[in-house]
């Protein structure tokens, strides 16, 4: 029931009427009841129970006890509460009731519901509009409550840390983005010592000049706290700069022009050279400039922090710096010796040291263009001196090491496996070289990094040139050839027996260069044959293999042709014709040898006889 009071039902078994002792709190009751069903409607409490008895006075002893704990369905929230650590606000619902009570309520619009099973229960909702709707407890009774709560809780949090540093004032603004509720405090550490920073809005910013610092945690309005150990070091220094008048230096063959910084790295130093600005960007506190020769103005400098310094600086430099170029030596074919060609800058006269082969030397010269010539050796050119008592390292190795171009070669050699004429040319010079050639009035060249060099050449009519090197010397050739070789080849026929040699022949259809050489194996005995050309091979009867054939070149070709010659010499004989009374005819008796079949053909003048036998 949803009243204050629960409804029991009690079944009994017996002869109506009823008795039923017990006790009311309090004090003893009897109930009587002509049912066989007794409905009590009871308050919260115990309820002992001692007998029940029928019109039989049949008495059942019961010794029980009836417990009633339900209570009137009520409740009360209390007001949203911020818990940082979950994020979320907890409102606290005191509830009285038939457990367990199932609660509906709406988070920021949408449907929800919880399960309550005591009297003290924790909703955790997030922020938006909050309505405790109602409650439904076990016996079904419901309590309306449309409790209305708004949240709008932000969790501590520390979004960003932002620096940008004063150049005046030499200290850095942290600007500081957090949220959470406001005021909150910033805790922090300044070169070990505890600070507080007040932080009124999300976006918050202050002075700090140079320290350690180590940003600890935060605390807000709710109390909430958060830690960071964040640390920040600021290391700053005022810009500044000291410069020296520029110095020429030979070896750099530049001037130099030293500036001294302070401030914070990198460095940015900005200047005009002959009415051009320049800049460039220096990592080290003590910075050297190489200058050329020119005009220079120095406008500013300015460091990582953005702070800019103007500058005063202004010179105008012309000095005659020592340079160095030379040539890679060129053979000169006429003289057998290496064209060096120097260009050199500076002061003259210059003096040139080396050594050749080892052996200490030096060169004097006059001008800013010299040309030098050296004879085979290893030179190593070391450095340059000029009028003023500049010196430049060179400190380079050339190895002249010069080859006289010549050229030889062999007569053409057909090669089998080519199909082509092979020349073997011999060359001395200097690699690569680059054979010019015409092959039937069309000109052509090779080239080769070898000193000997294999020609293949197809038939026709070619005409050797010249021959030239890496230093471009050549050397004139002027001699022609004519190539004419054949490919190797053999068609050879069955045997075929002739008559008049009385042995067997085989057409031979030969290509390739004369003469030929035949081996073969007859009756199992090695043997051989030449010929001058095509034609027939005459053989008598026995076992042939054909092995190979061999022409004027050395080429080879394998035959595997195998027959064997087995004829006679072709015989007749004839004997006297007898009449034969029977048939009315002539007899004519003829022995024959030779290769069957025989035909055997006879002339008449009326009728001409053609026979064939076995």
């Amino acid at each position: 029931m949803c009243q204050s009071k629960d409804s029991l039902k009690i079944n009994l078994e017996g002869q109506a009427p009823f008795l039923l002792q017990w006790a009311i709190p309090g004090y003893p009751a009897n109930y009587s009841s002509l049912n066989d069903s007794i409905f009590l409607a009871l308050s919260k409490g115990k309820y002992p129970v001692n007998q029940i008895s029928d019109a039989s006075f049949c008495t059942r002893i019961l010794q029980d006890t009836i417990r009633i704990v339900h209570d009137t369905l009520k409740a009360t929230a209390d007001a949203p509460l911020y818990v940082c650590d979950s994020l979320k606000s907890k409102i606290q619902l005191h509830v009285r009731g038939i457990f367990p009570i199932t609660l509906v309520y709406y988070e920021a619009g949408q449907y929800k519901t919880a399960a309550i099973v005591d009297t003290s229960h924790n909703l955790w909702v997030g922020n938006g509009n909050i309505l405790i709707a109602e409650m439904t407890d076990s016996a079904g009774c419901q309590l309306l409550l449309n409790q209305v709560f708004q949240v709008n809780n932000l969790p501590i949090q520390l979004l960003s840390i932002n620096r940008t540093f004063h150049c005046d004032s030499v200290k850095e603004e942290i600007q500081v983005s957090s949220t959470g509720q406001f005021p909150m405090q910033l805790f922090y550490r300044k070169n070990g010592i505890g600070e507080m920073q007040i932080l009124p809005s999300a976006n918050s910013s202050f002075l700090w000049g140079n320290g350690n610092y180590q940003i600890d945690s935060i605390k807000d309005a709710t109390l909430c706290k958060k830690a960071f150990n964040i640390p920040l070091v600021i290391q700053h220094d005022t810009l500044e700069y000291v410069s020296n008048s520029p110095q020429f230096v030979c070896d750099s063959l530049k001037s130099m022009f030293e500036i001294q910084l302070e401030g914070d790295r990198p460095f940015t130093i900005s200047y005009n050279r002959n009415g051009s600005l320049v800049s460039g960007t220096f990592n080290n506190f003590q910075t050297q400039y190489w200058l050329n020769n020119g005009t220079y103005q120095f406008v500013n400098v300015s460091d990582s922090n953005g702070c800019i310094k103007p500058m005063s600086e202004f010179f105008t430099l012309n000095f005659d710096t020592l340079a160095v170029n030379f040539t890679t030596p060129l053979y000169v074919c006429d003289s057998a010796k290496s064209l060096i060609q120097w260009e050199l800058a500076g002061n003259a006269p210059y003096k040139l040291f080396y050594q050749k082969n080892g052996f200490n030397d030096s060169l004097l010269m006059s001008q800013n263009q010299v040309n030098t010539y050296f004879e085979n050796g290893t030179y190593q050119f070391q450095q340059i001196n000029d009028f003023t008592g500049c010196n430049l390292l060179i400190n380079q190795m050339e190895v002249l090491n010069f080859k006289t171009l010549s050229f030889t070669h062999t007569s053409p050699i057909y090669n089998c496996d080519s199909s082509k004429a092979n020349i073997r040319c011999f060359l001395q010079g200097n690699a690569p070289y680059i054979l010019t050639y015409v092959r039937n009035g069309q000109l052509y060249q090779l080239s080769s990094n070898q000193d000997t060099v294999d020609l293949y050449w197809d038939n026709g009519l070619y005409s050797l040139i010249s021959i030239s090197d890496a230093t471009q010397c050549v050397e004139l050739v002027a001699e022609v050839f004519n190539i004419q070789f054949s490919s190797l080849s053999a068609l050879i026929s069955n045997p075929v027996y002739s008559c008049d040699s009385l042995k067997g022949s085989l057409n031979l259809q030969l290509g390739g260069n004369a003469p030929y050489t035949f081996n073969y194996l007859k009756d199992g005995i090695p043997g051989n044959q030449v010929f001058a050309a095509s034609g027939q091979w005459y053989l008598n009867n026995g076992q042939y293999q054909l092995q190979q054939v061999i022409d004027g070149t050395g080429c080879s070709l394998n035959l595997s042709q195998n027959f064997t010659l087995n004829f006679d010499t072709i015989e007749v004989q004839l004997s006297n014709p007898v009449y034969n009374c029977d048939s009315n005819k002539t007899h004519l008796h003829i022995d024959l040898e030779g290769n069957a079949p025989y035909t055997l053909f006879i002339p008449s003048m009326a009728f001409p006889i053609r026979s064939t036998y076995q």
